[in-house]
C-alpha cells in the first residue's frame, strides 16, 4: 500500500514498489504533468483491475494507492471487436479488424522478424494479427474468423487509435 496526500500544488507519492511497477513515481509524474499541460482538474487510470485517481483541488485529502503486483508476463491477448464505419471494406461481407486500444501497431513480434500475417494468408479464429503496444504492454490482437487476409490496413510501427482499421479479412 503506497500512501499519497494531495494539495492544491502537487502529489506526494511514497512507494516501496520497485521502478517496474505501473503505477511508479515517475509515471505518475507524468500523469500530473499531463493535468497540469491540458488544464484538466480530474484524471481516472484503469488498466485491468488496476486503477488510480489523481485530482486537483483546495482541500488535502489522504488517498490509498494499492500498489500493483504483476504476477504475469506483460503480453495480453485482446480479440478486437469491429468499430461501425472506421474503413469501408472492398467487400460488406469481409470481417475489418480494429484496435481495441490506443497505441503502436506492430506486424511482427519483433524487429528482423516476420510479420504475423501477410495478405492473401489463411488465418483461423483466434491466430494472432499483430501487436498494439499500449502503456509499454504487447498486446496480441487476435483474428475473430477464419478466413483470408485481404489487407493491412496500417504499415509496421504507426500510432493507431481506438477503433482504428487494422486488416480486412474475407470470411471462409
Amino acid at each position: 500500500m503506497a500512501k499519497k496526500k494531495m494539495g492544491s500544488k502537487k502529489a506526494k507519492v511514497k512507494s516501496t514498489q520497485d521502478q517496474t511497477a505501473l503505477f511508479n513515481l515517475e509515471l505518475i509524474q507524468q500523469y500530473s504533468d499531463f493535468m497540469h499541460t491540458n488544464g484538466l482538474t480530474e484524471i481516472d487510470i484503469q488498466w485491468g483491475e488496476k486503477s488510480l485517481r489523481l485530482k486537483k483541488g483546495h482541500q488535502a485529502q489522504n488517498v490509498q494507492i494499492q500498489a500493483p503486483v504483476m504476477t504475469t508476463a506483460p503480453v495480453q491477448t485482446a480479440v478486437a471487436a469491429p468499430a461501425p464505419n472506421s474503413v469501408v471494406s472492398s467487400n460488406k461481407k469481409n470481417h475489418i479488424v480494429t484496435s481495441p486500444f490506443v497505441g503502436t501497431f506492430y506486424r511482427s513480434p519483433g524487429p528482423n522478424q516476420d510479420a504475423f500475417v501477410e495478405e492473401g494468408k489463411t488465418v483461423h479464429s483466434g491466430d494472432t494479427l499483430c501487436i498494439v503496444e499500449a502503456m509499454k504492454l504487447m498486446n496480441e490482437i487476435e483474428s475473430e474468423v477464419k478466413g483470408r487476409v485481404v489487407r493491412a490496413l496500417i504499415n509496421d510501427g504507426t500510432p493507431v487509435e481506438f477503433g482504428e482499421a487494422l486488416f480486412e479479412i474475407e470470411p471462409l
